[in-house]
């Protein structure tokens, strides 16, 4: 069973637009690795924990759909959820609604927690799991 738990709110500016005048596939990925961001620093695990602590998430796959255009200066936001689960290799999606609340784009992510120095997929831990909500 998958829950939502985080939301990221945005605007969208004139960097995440492409010629046609709306955001460009590529800018999808970043907003939705701010969003990812934004979960694990306010949950404590931000840059500094995976630079002091040599562990931190790598993504393995992504599978991205777009539904809707969104345009300047639309106000955005991105559900993150995740499954009930706390295996090696783990799931989350992200969907993006737009400023009328409906589904704008969808990523479905296959991801892991990897140490730095060994330079491989290890078991995930404890504090990273509760940055997630994978209990």
């Amino acid at each position: 069973m998958e829950k939502v738990i985080h939301t990221y709110h945005f605007d969208i500016l004139y960097q995440h637009l492409d010629t046609f005048g709306h955001v460009n596939n590529a800018a999808y990925l970043q907003l939705f690795e701010e969003a990812r961001w934004n979960l694990i620093e306010s949950n404590g695990y931000g840059l500094k924990k995976i630079q002091d602590s040599k562990k931190g998430p790598t993504i393995l796959d992504i599978n991205i759909r777009f539904k809707k255009e969104l345009h300047f200066k639309e106000k955005c936001y991105i559900e993150t959820l995740v499954p009930e689960s706390n295996r090696k290799i783990m799931k989350m999606k992200q969907n993006l609604y737009d400023s009328k609340k409906e589904l704008a784009c969808t990523a479905q992510y296959t991801f892991a927690f990897f140490d730095l120095v060994k330079r491989k997929i290890i078991a995930p831990s404890t504090d990273w799991l509760r940055a997630v909500h994978i209990e």
